[in-house]
C-alpha cells in the first residue's frame, strides 16, 4: 500500500463503527494527506472505525496537516510488533494525532524511529493512550501529551531530544521507562517520570505476573497476598553493564536484574516477589543457602525525598540492601531449582525502584548476589579431581627424583 494520496486518509479512510482494517505484514509507505486545513492522516484517517496492526512496516507517510500515519476521532487503533519509521506531519502528530472524544490507541513491542515533529499528539482530555515495551528513538519530541489519559512504561527512549511534554496533564503516567545513558530531567521531560525511571535498558517485560529469566528460563513472579493491582515485571538482563544505575556492586549475578512494580495497586496491598536462583554451586550455597544469613535477596535503596523512587545519589554497594533487613524472606524448591521470595512486600516498595534475583528490579530492586567467584554446578568435582591428579603427579616426580639422587 504505497504512493497513494487523498485530501485526508492518504491510503485508507475508515468512517463507521463497523469499519476495520487489519495489517499483519507488508508495507504502508509514502502515502500523503494533502489537505492543509483539517483532519489529515497521511496513511489512515480513522473516525468511528478501527485499525489493528500486528506486524509489518509503516514508513515515510506525510500529512500536510495532522497525523503523519493516522488522524483519529472516536476511533481505536493498536500497533503491536511493528516498525514505524520517518513519518511526518506539518503541524503535529508525526505518527498519530488524536483529535476527538473517545479516541484510543495502544502501541506495544514496536520499533519507532524518526517521526516528526513528534511521535504522538492529542488535543482532547477524553482520549486514552497506552505505550508499552517499545524502542523509541531519534525524535525531537516523543509524546506531546498535554491532553488525555496516558500510560507509558517499559519503553526504551534513546537519542530523543525530549521524551515527553506533558505539562499540566495530571493524567499522564510516564514512570518506569529508560531514557538513555546520561539522561536528565530535562531530556525526560517530566520530573516524576525521571525520578521513577528505569536504571538500565528494558530487555523484556510482562504484565502477566511472571517473566522468564534470560539464562535459566525459570520464572520470576509477583502475586498479591492482599489487595489488587496490575503487576508488572521488567528484566534488564544479567550482564555487569545491565546493573541498574551502573552501581557496579556485584561480581556474581545469580539471576536477571528484575524490576517489579504495581499499577493501580489498592492502598495497603501486599505482594510476594519471587526470583529464581541459578543452579551453580556458589549461587546455591552462597545465595540460596536456606538461612536468613545466606538467602541473599537485595533491593535497591529508596529515596528519602521522593518516597518509593530509587535513590540515585547512593554509591556502589551502598545502593543495595538485603530484603531480610526489612521483611520475611523464604526459599522454595530443591537443589537445581531454588527460588527466593520476598514475602508481603508493601505497595509503597513497589512504586519505582529495582528488584533483582541475585541483584534486584523496578520500583524497588531485589537482587541475589554474593561477592565470590562463581563455580558452575558440576564443575566443582571436576576441579577437585584435577587438583588431586596434579598433587599425585608432583608426589611421584618428587619420589622419583629423591631415588635418583640417593647414593
Amino acid at each position: 500500500m504505497t504512493n497513494n494520496s487523498a485530501n485526508y486518509g492518504g491510503a485508507v479512510y475508515l468512517n463507521t463503527a463497523a469499519a476495520y482494517m487489519y495489517q499483519s505484514g507488508g508495507i504502508v509507505a509514502s502515502n500523503t494527506a494533502t489537505t492543509t486545513t483539517d483532519y489529515g492522516g497521511g496513511a489512515f484517517y480513522v473516525t468511528n472505525g478501527h485499525y489493528i496492526g500486528t506486524g509489518g512496516t509503516i514508513r515515510e507517510n506525510h500529512s500536510h496537516y495532522y497525523g503523519g500515519v493516522a488522524s483519529m476521532a472516536n476511533a481505536t487503533a493498536s500497533f503491536d510488533n511493528m516498525t514505524i519509521l520517518s513519518n511526518t506531519a506539518d503541524i503535529t502528530g508525526g505518527m498519530i494525532y488524536l483529535r476527538d472524544n473517545s479516541a484510543a490507541v495502544t502501541i506495544t513491542n514496536s520499533l519507532i524511529q524518526g517521526n516528526s515533529p513528534n511521535l504522538l499528539s492529542s488535543n482532547n482530555m477524553d482520549v486514552d493512550v497506552t505505550i508499552v515495551g517499545n524502542e523509541i528513538s531519534n525524535h525531537a519530541l516523543g509524546l506531546y501529551a498535554l491532553y488525555g489519559r496516558y500510560l507509558v512504561y517499559a519503553n526504551n527512549f534513546e537519542n530523543n531530544t525530549v521524551a515527553f511534554d506533558a505539562t499540566g496533564n495530571g493524567n499522564f503516567d510516564g514512570r518506569h521507562n529508560w531514557f538513555g545513558d546520561g539522561a536528565t530531567e530535562a531530556s525526560a521531560g517530566s520530573a516524576d517520570a525521571f525520578a521513577f525511571r528505569l536504571g538500565a535498558p528494558r530487555a523484556d517485560w510482562s504484565a502477566s505476573g511472571s517473566l522468564a529469566d534470560s539464562s535459566s528460563g525459570r520464572l520470576a513472579t509477583i502475586a498479591a497476598t492482599s489487595g489488587t493491582g496490575t503487576a508488572i515485571i521488567i528484566s534488564h538482563g544479567r550482564d555487569a553493564n545491565d546493573e541498574p544505575f551502573a552501581t557496579n556492586a556485584f561480581n556474581l549475578r545469580c539471576s536477571d536484574y528484575f524490576d517489579f512494580y504495581v499499577i493501580d495497586g489498592s492502598p495497603g496491598s501486599t505482594w510476594d516477589i519471587s526470583v529464581p536462583v541459578d543452579d551453580t554451586v556458589s549461587c546455591e550455597s552462597g545465595v540460596a543457602g536456606g538461612t536468613v544469613a545466606t538467602n541473599l535477596l537485595y533491593k535497591f535503596v529508596t529515596s528519602s525525598t521522593v518516597p518509593g523512587a530509587p535513590d540515585t545519589s547512593c554509591s556502589s554497594a551502598d545502593c543495595w540492601e538485603l530484603w531480610s533487613d526489612f521483611g520475611t524472606i523464604s526459599r522454595s524448591g530443591s537443589a537445581g531449582s531454588y527460588t527466593l521470595t520476598a514475602e508481603d512486600v508493601p505497595l509503597a516498595e513497589l512504586l519505582g525502584t529495582p528488584f533483582v534475583a541475585g541483584l534486584r528490579s523496578t520500583p524497588t530492586a531485589i537482587s541475589l548476589s554474593t561477592f565470590a567467584p562463581e563455580v558452575p554446578a558440576g564443575s566443582a568435582l571436576i576441579a577437585l579431581t584435577a587438583i588431586a591428579a596434579l598433587l599425585l603427579l608432583l608426589t611421584v616426580v618428587t619420589l622419583y627424583t629423591q631415588r635418583r639422587i640417593l647414593p
